[in-house]
């Protein structure tokens, strides 16, 4: 709709094709959010580097892209606080999802120690990746998904999907503790309530 709105602007073309559209109601989606139960399950389960991976995603809330884009020096482990400032698709870095994307996630104490431990055994990589390949390139969220999340998943029974089960999961657990939706909206980093209401 933007890119029709600029042609007609630089008159490529007289009319707009959207005039009038009206979309059909999106039906219910199933989506599947990990409980909390099934979590401690996963990153109990889960070897390093994974388990400081999958901690990080169930206690923030991240998407996949956002994750493998973090640097050491997105983390201010002395404050408690997580900060996402790029992302990666398709093993290249790139700025966040939207304007919403760069945000900061306090942390627990819990998660600070863990990510303390696992720095301990980190190897530096020229991007200063918190998770990277031997050869200090960005994790690919889909590999991993398959070839560490899924067959974790099928060893505890837990249904196959992906990362964005913790997503929704977090969602869903700030939902039931109430917080605030602009809280929930930021940590999602969401423009708008009703996709983060969807996320619950």
């Amino acid at each position: 709709r933007v890119m029709w709105t600029n042609a007609r602007a630089w008159q490529y073309v007289a009319h707009n094709p959207f005039d009038g559209l009206v979309l059909p109601k999106r039906g219910l989606v199933n989506t599947f959010a990990f409980s909390r139960e099934e979590t401690n399950r996963i990153t109990d389960s889960a070897s390093e580097p994974y388990r400081t991976f999958y901690s990080i995603l169930a206690e923030t809330g991240i998407r996949g892209g956002e994750i493998c884009g973090l640097r050491v020096s997105d983390l201010d482990l002395d404050g408690a606080v997580i900060f996402v400032r790029q992302s990666v698709w398709r093993g290249q870095i790139q700025t966040v999802k939207s304007r919403k994307g760069n945000r900061r996630f306090p942390i627990s104490r819990q998660l600070v120690d863990q990510l303390r431990s696992y720095l301990r055994s980190w190897h530096p990589n020229t991007l200063g990746l918190l998770f990277a390949s031997k050869n200090g390139t960005p994790w690919d969220h889909n590999l991993t998904r398959k070839r560490k999340l899924h067959p974790l998943l099928r060893k505890l029974g837990i249904p196959r999907c992906g990362f964005q089960a913790f997503r929704h999961g977090n969602a869903t657990l700030l939902d039931q503790i109430g917080a605030p939706m602009a809280v929930r909206q930021n940590r999602l980093g969401h423009a708008d309530a009703e996709t983060t209401m969807g996320y619950t």
